[in-house]
């Protein structure tokens, strides 16, 4: 049977309901689910969209080692943050002001450090203005 003159929502409803493959229909039933995820991690990986080939020489096997390293960061990630967690349960009221107040006194240090760029920046376009009306001056008066 062609299927070709079905939209994608439309074919993903026709393999759920009538493809005997389970495989094809838990994937259809994903996609239906979380439209465009699956297709969108293919295109990650190299899948040409209109074509639906990988026209690269991809290994997907470096993708999956992409992936496990990705969830180790991850997994490493949440267990740093669940100590940070564990270790402020802790804290009394006095500590936590005390490092709220050590937290301002560097926001306050990089806010002047901002604003002293910001003037410098100011200062250096208002030099880069002046010399650039000598310029207009003098290119004007040489034509």
């Amino acid at each position: 049977m062609n299927l070709n003159h079905l939209s994608d929502n439309e074919l993903i409803q026709y393999i759920i309901k009538h493809d005997d493959d389970p495989v094809r229909v838990r994937l259809a039933k994903i996609m239906d689910r979380m439209p465009g995820f699956i297709l969108q991690r293919l295109e990650d990986v190299g899948m040409d969209p209109d074509t639906c080939m990988f026209e690269n020489t991809y290994d997907p096997g470096d993708w999956i080692n992409h992936l496990t390293n990705e969830i180790e960061y991850l997994n490493r990630e949440l267990h740093d943050t669940q100590e940070k967690l564990a270790q402020r349960e802790t804290l009394t009221v006095s500590e936590l002001i005390q490092e709220m107040l050590n937290e301002n006194r560097r926001l306050q240090v990089r806010i002047s450090h901002s604003d002293s760029d910001r003037r410098r920046a100011e200062e250096e376009n208002e030099r880069t203005q002046k010399k650039m009306k000598v310029w207009r001056a003098i290119s004007t008066d040489m034509s």
